[in-house]
C-alpha cells in the first residue's frame, strides 16, 4: 500500500520538504515546456560562442582573403560590356632607379602630327591661398611612413600614387593596405582641411608601360575614362593625374591628347561649378629636343587644369653614360658642357613661352638627392659640382650610389654640416674626396630659391616628390609653404623673356 507521501500530489509544499530534505525532482515531473526552453538555452549558448568566434575568424583573415582578391581581379571587372567598372588601385617604389636610358643616346625618327585641343580650360583651380597659387605634394602609397595631418595642413592638393593599369585600361590598387591609405588620406583631409583636394594619380616613374597601349585604342580610352569617373564616385577623391614617362614616339603625340580628351569628358560630366574634378598630367622637362615633336604641349595644357612638370632629374643613375656625370637632381640654373639647358629655369622658361599659361605650370621639386661612390676629380673649371663617377664594370654603365631621401641621409651617414653650395645651380652639395663620394640634393635654402623664383616668374605653383621624404619636422615643406606666394601673383602675366626661347 503506497505511503501518504508517495500519494501525496506535489504541492508547493511537498516540493519544499523535498528540496529541505534533499530529494532530487523525477525527471517524469518536468514539463515539455520545461525541456524546451532548457535545450533552447543551450543551443542558443552554443551559437553565441560560435559567432563571436566566427567573428573573431573573420576580423583576422578577411584583410589577408581581401587582398588576394583584389590582387587576382576577382573584385575587378573585366569585362567589356556598358556596365561600369568596379576599380581598384596601386602605387609604386619611392625613388625608382631607371630601368630604361632616362636620356637617350640617339634622336628618334620624327614626323609632326600637329594636334589641336578644343575648349581650353581656365588656369584656375581651387586651392588654399586667394590667389590660387599650388603646393601640390605627391605621396607613395606603398611607403611604410604615413603623411601626416601636419603635412595636409601645408597643402593645396595631395596626390596619392601610383594606380596600375592593365592593357584593357582597368585600374587596381597594388594592395588592400594601399586602398585603406587612400580611404584613411581622404576622411581626414575632409576634417582637416575642406578646401585640400585629393586625387590619385595613374602611371608612375615604372608603372607606365600600359598607358601608350590604352592611348592608342579608341575603346580603351573610353574604357579608362569611364573606370576613372566610377573610381571617382566610389573613394569620393577630387581627381585625377596621368603620369606617362614618356610620350618618346610619333604616333604617342596624337594619341596621349586623344586619351587626356575621353577623360575630361567624362569630368565635366560628373562635375558642377561648386565641384569641379580636376585633371592634371606629368609632363617631361624637356631638356631634350625631342619630346617637344612627340608630346603635343599645348595640346595636353589645353585639357587639363594643370601640369605637373618632372623637374626634379637632370642628374642621376641613368643606364646610359651621362649616368656617370654628377651633379644636382634638380639645378635651377647652369648646367655641364654642351647641356646648359639642362636646369629648371630653362624647363620653366620653355613651358611658359610655349603655353603663354604660367598660372597652369607647376615646378616639380625634389624631397631627395642622389650620391655616387667611386667619383673622380672634377671635370669642370666651375667648381666642385661636376665630377665623373667610375662604372663598377669597365664598360657598362653601372654606376656605384642610389637616390636617398631627404629624411635618410643623416641616418645614412652623411654629415649636412659639411654642405656646400653651388651658386650657379643654386643647390647644395657634398663632396667627400677622402671617400671619394658625391651628393647632390635640395635643402631648404635652395627650396626657398625655388619658391621665390616660382613667385617671381608667376608660375601655378610647386608638385613635391614626394611627402614621405620629409624628417618628422616638416623641414623642406616648411621651406616652401610660404604666405610670399601670393604677394606679385597675377594670372597668365608672362615675367620672361620669350624671343630667345
Amino acid at each position: 500500500m503506497p505511503s501518504a507521501a508517495a500519494s501525496e500530489p506535489l504541492t508547493s509544499n511537498r516540493r519544499n520538504r523535498m528540496h529541505q530534505s534533499g530529494q532530487r525532482r523525477p525527471r517524469s515531473d518536468i514539463s515539455p515546456i520545461e525541456k524546451y526552453l532548457k535545450k533552447f538555452g543551450y543551443g542558443f549558448l552554443v551559437l553565441l560562442i560560435c559567432g563571436f568566434l566566427a567573428l573573431g575568424l573573420a576580423t583576422i583573415l578577411w584583410p589577408f582573403l581581401e587582398n588576394y582578391l583584389f590582387q587576382s581581379g576577382f573584385l575587378s571587372t573585366t569585362t567589356t560590356s556598358s556596365s561600369q567598372p568596379v576599380l581598384i588601385f596601386t602605387s609604386s617604389t619611392s625613388i625608382p632607379s631607371p630601368t630604361s636610358t632616362e636620356r637617350p643616346s640617339a634622336t628618334p625618327s620624327i614626323t609632326r602630327r600637329p594636334f589641336t585641343a578644343s575648349s581650353p580650360r581656365s588656369t584656375n583651380s581651387p586651392t588654399i591661398f586667394p590667389c590660387n597659387t599650388r603646393i601640390v605634394g605627391f605621396y607613395d602609397g606603398s611607403s611604410d611612413r604615413d603623411v601626416t595631418d601636419s603635412q595636409l595642413r601645408k597643402l593645396t592638393h595631395i596626390v596619392f600614387g601610383y594606380i596600375k593599369m592593365n592593357s584593357m585600361g582597368s585600374l587596381y590598387f597594388a594592395s588592400y593596405q594601399e586602398k585603406e591609405k587612400l580611404d584613411n588620406i581622404v576622411k581626414r583631409a575632409r576634417f582637416l582641411k575642406p578646401a585640400l583636394k585629393v586625387m590619385v594619380s595613374i602611371g608612375g616613374a615604372i608603372d607606365y608601360q600600359h598607358i601608350p597601349v590604352v592611348a592608342a585604342d579608341e575603346g580603351k580610352r573610353k574604357y579608362l575614362a569611364r573606370s576613372i569617373k566610377e573610381f571617382i564616385k566610389h573613394h569620393k577623391v577630387d581627381g585625377v593625374d596621368i603620369f606617362w614617362k614618356w610620350p618618346t614616339k610619333n604616333e604617342n603625340r596624337e594619341a596621349f591628347v586623344l586619351m587626356l580628351q575621353e577623360i575630361r569628358n567624362v569630368l565635366d560630366e560628373i562635375s558642377n561649378p561648386e565641384n569641379p574634378y580636376l585633371l592634371t598630367a606629368v609632363t617631361p622637362n624637356y631638356d631634350w629636343p625631342w619630346y617637344r615633336d612627340t608630346l603635343d604641349l599645348n595640346g595636353v595644357i589645353g585639357l587639363v587644369d594643370f601640369v605637373n612638370v618632372w623637374s626634379v632629374r637632370y642628374y642621376g643613375f641613368f643606364d646610359s653614360k651621362w649616368g656617370a656625370y654628377t651633379g644636382p637632381p634638380s639645378p635651377l640654373y647652369s648646367g655641364l658642357g654642351e647641356y646648359e639647358n639642362s636646369n629648371v629655369d630653362w624647363t620653366m622658361k620653355l613651358y611658359t613661352c610655349t603655353s603663354k599659361q604660367p598660372g597652369k605650370v607647376n615646378m616639380g621639386v625634389p624631397f631627395f638627392g642622389a650620391y655616387w661612390k667611386n667619383v673622380e676629380g672634377p671635370i669642370d673649371a666651375k667648381g666642385e659640382m661636376w665630377f665623373t663617377a667610375k662604372p663598377r664594370t669597365e664598360g657598362k654603365f653601372d654606376f656605384d650610389g642610389d637616390y636617398i631621401s631627404w629624411r635618410d641621409m643623416e641616418p645614412f651617414g652623411w654629415n649636412l654640416s659639411s654642405t656646400k653650395w653651388h651658386q650657379e645651380t643654386k643647390t647644395p652639395y657634398i663632396w667627400d674626396p677622402e671617400k671619394n663620394e658625391f651628393l647632390g640634393f635640395e635643402n631648404p635654402r635652395s627650396l626657398k630659391e625655388k619658391a621665390q623664383y616660382t613667385i617671381d616668374k608667376n608660375l601655378g605653383g610647386i608638385t613635391i616628390w614626394s611627402l614621405e621624404m620629409d624628417d618628422d619636422g616638416d623641414t623642406l615643406l616648411d621651406s616652401i609653404n610660404t604666405k610670399d606666394f601670393c604677394s606679385n601673383r597675377r594670372t597668365n602675366t608672362i615675367n620672361y623673356s620669350c624671343d630667345n626661347k
